[in-house]
């Protein structure tokens, strides 16, 4: 991620924990996890439980982690 900034928003932020929470409109997890694909920011717990990451993943991690999913065929997250 080198030479690349965080872009995100709260608004961004919001929508990616609730699109893996199941509680935000159905669809469209690809666009919100490119927003936050660049943000440092610690996940919440609760998202990083779903997705099977430690307690301190970030965002971008988190991002990172759906996208090598989705890349090997994975559906969902």
């Amino acid at each position: 991620m080198s030479g690349s900034s965080d872009t995100s928003q709260p608004s961004d932020r919001s929508a990616f924990c609730a699109a893996i929470l199941g509680g935000g409109p159905g669809g469209g997890l690809p666009a919100r996890a490119q927003a936050v694909a660049n943000c440092q920011l610690r996940l919440p717990v609760d998202c990083a439980f779903m997705l099977g990451m430690a307690d301190t993943a970030t965002y971008a991690q988190a991002a990172a982690l759906l996208q090598m999913r989705w890349s090997s065929g994975q559906a969902g997250y």
